[in-house]
């Protein structure tokens, strides 16, 4: 039997059962009745596959991924909106007319490559995906980047530690069957390829249970796509396994003010959202109601009323921020201070009795204050609302299991910081071995600057322009320490190296020549 046979064998398929859900027919005797308008062999056996997924719970686009030669990526995408949105009658016509328009191919490429009585090359594509999946949990992987490099070829990497490196390259063909598999276990539209999606799906790896944040973008010679995982329960919310003890001692003083803002403050991917998070469990208890505006909600926080932003339905930071005045919060979380309207609900929800939370993304704890007055907000409205702003940024750490220490007669290294005396320094080496994949660093650690508005600080703030670099001399002459400085502490204590403080803190205004 020709395609073009089978094809509209299809198209009568999904129409018939289009009318009959749409008179109201169970979808299992639906199927059952439909599937009498198919004469092909293989493509009965396919049909009668779908009816026993869907008896068996399946959603009939999920029940259809079996058979990859008769349904295409396509048309289990559109089925798939339509199970979601309960309008399944309405997607069946739509699949219906798209076939017999030929809009729609009938089977997927990888499809057309299968057996009807065997899977073997779509499980490869699965077991493969899955595969990389373990090898990054396995490597600490924080992200999976998939990049089209070449009509031709493909090139998978992992980020470990903050670091790119790459894990394996693939022929263009199975490089779009594995980013095929991926948006269709993210739930993304697999026949849109032209326009940026997000999605998001849980699984386990080694019975632990793992979330992936996937974003796929359209690029020059196919799509390329990122995963980022998060390990739910690896993860430590603890302010005294994230910060050494008076630091611990200071954020949870912070974090007992009764009213105010805290900020966060700092590049993507430097763990703002884990600190963020770990404060917010500190004074997580019956007594106070806690709640947050993120975007998107990384981790679920059991006693805290998480909101999940959602722009395109009008979802906004400001609006989620107004609705939350009138829920009578004591403590609230927004994700990210992106512009002066919720800067200026930040203060207002502060001035009006709660303790605010929020991000930003600045170079350090002073340029913070300079880029609240950018704003609008008033100096005024910082000195009294603003209770401490804290920098930070991930170094990694040395390998505990291969570093070596500094040779007795090795010269020190004396750093010359703004407003400092020179710090005298010696560092451990990185050498390489076995677990952690010839680095020489494995795991990485935070490292901070935590500002505290006090009274001769505030008073910088009395006019309408700040001068960022006055104000951040008068910090380090009230002794608040840079982040330079808190790294070079964990280099003398063996911590990390010079090389990486140095490599993380580049261009900041804190070092002297």
């Amino acid at each position: 039997m020709s395609d073009t046979q089978i094809r509209q064998q299809l198209v009568n398929y999904y129409r018939r059962l289009a009318h009959m859900l749409g008179s109201g027919v169970p979808v299992l005797q639906a199927t059952d009745v439909a599937s009498k308008a198919i004469a092909q062999p293989d493509l009965q056996e396919a049909v009668a596959g779908v009816r026993e997924g869907i008896r068996s719970g399946l959603s009939m686009a999920a029940a259809a991924e079996q058979f990859p030669q008769f349904f295409s990526d396509e048309v289990r995408a559109v089925l798939a909106v339509g199970e979601n949105r309960g309008k399944l009658d309405q997607q069946l016509l739509r699949v219906a007319e798209g076939l017999e328009q030929e809009l729609l191919p009938v089977g997927s490429e990888l499809g057309r490559r299968i057996s009807p009585h065997g899977l073997a090359d779509a499980q490869v594509v699965v077991e493969m995906v899955n595969q990389i999946v373990a090898e990054a949990a396995q490597a600490k992987a924080s992200d999976i980047h998939f990049d089209a490099l070449s009509p031709d070829e493909g090139l998978v990497r992992f980020r470990i530690d903050g670091m790119l490196s790459e894990h394996k390259r693939l022929d263009m063909n199975t490089y779009r069957n594995v980013i095929a598999r991926w948006k269709i276990m993210a739930a993304m539209d697999t026949s849109e390829w032209r326009r940026p999606q997000d999605g998001r799906i849980r699984t386990q790896v080694d019975q632990a249970e793992v979330d992936l944040r996937v974003s796929s973008a359209p690029s020059l010679h196919g799509e390329a796509l990122v995963v980022r995982l998060l390990h739910r329960e690896a993860i430590s919310f603890d302010l005294d396994e994230l910060y050494p003890a008076p630091e611990a001692e200071k954020v949870r003083r912070w974090m007992h003010a009764p009213t105010g803002i805290i900020v966060i403050t700092g590049p993507a991917g430097c763990g703002k959202t884990t600190c963020a998070y770990a404060m917010l469990s500190e004074i997580n208890s019956a007594r106070n109601m806690v709640a947050s505006v993120e975007d998107p909600v990384e981790y679920d926080i059991p006693g805290v009323r998480q909101i999940q932003i959602h722009p395109q339905s009008g979802l906004t930071y400001a609006r989620a921020f107004r609705s939350l005045l009138r829920q009578d919060p004591d403590v609230v979380f927004v994700g990210e201070t992106r512009d002066t309207e919720v800067a200026n609900l930040c203060v207002q929800m502060a001035l009006t009795g709660h303790l605010v939370l929020t991000q930003l993304h600045t170079q350090d704890a002073c340029s913070t204050i300079a880029r609240l007055i950018d704003m609008d907000v008033p100096p005024f409205l910082i000195r009294g609302c603003v209770n401490a702003v804290q920098a930070q940024r991930l170094v990694r750490c040395l390998c505990p299991d291969c570093r070596q220490p500094p040779s007795p007669d090795e010269p020190t290294d004396r750093i010359r910081l703004l407003e400092r005396e020179p710090i005298e320094v010696r560092s451990h080496r990185s050498v390489g071995c076995e677990k952690c994949h010839g680095t020489g660093y494995r795991g990485r650690i935070a490292i901070y600057e935590l500002l505290e508005m006090s009274d001769p600080l505030g008073k910088h703030l009395a006019g309408a322009n700040l001068d960022a670099d006055a104000f951040r001399r008068e910090a380090r002459k009230a002794g608040v320490d840079s982040m330079i400085e808190f790294g070079l502490r964990r280099v003398n204590e063996g911590v990390t190296t010079l090389s990486e403080v140095a490599r993380v803190m580049a261009g900041s205004p804190d070092w002297q020549s």
